[in-house]
């Protein structure tokens, strides 16, 4: 008895062993939502420079359906344009007191990647990217 129980044991943990990472691994947006904050670093003529997150950069993030996204700049206004449908469940305005932010659309946006501009008033472009997990 002690022979077949632990022989059906180890072709359970084979089998187990054998799954793909995936299947294995947890869903990473089974979790509350979270809110991301990005800062907007722009040289001395206000051109952008780059996005960043807690001083680190922020080119591509990865996120989840109901998380918010907030951009942050206060030296001129700006926008956060998409080409096409942005992974939102609105459009984003222009931005209002140095911010622009959205919530990310929990419909047809799981498993792609969104690249945006971040465009600022007088200024250049950048080219960032968002992931839904």
């Amino acid at each position: 008895m002690r022979k077949r129980t632990t022989a059906v044991l180890a072709a359970g943990l084979l089998a187990v062993s054998l799954l793909p990472l995936h299947a294995r691994a947890q869903d990473p947006c089974e979790r509350e939502p979270e809110s991301f904050r990005i800062q907007v670093r722009v040289n001395n003529n206000n051109v952008p420079e780059g996005v960043e997150m807690g001083g680190q950069n922020a080119e591509t993030i990865s996120v989840c359906p109901g998380d918010t996204v907030e951009w942050h700049f206060t030296g001129k206004p700006f926008e956060i344009r998409f080409q096409g449908r942005g992974p939102f469940d609105a459009e984003l305005a222009p931005s209002a007191n140095g911010k622009v932010s959205g919530t990310i659309s929990g419909t047809g946006t799981r498993g792609k990647s969104f690249k945006y501009d971040v465009a600022v008033e007088d200024g250049g472009v950048l080219d960032p990217v968002i992931i839904v997990d």
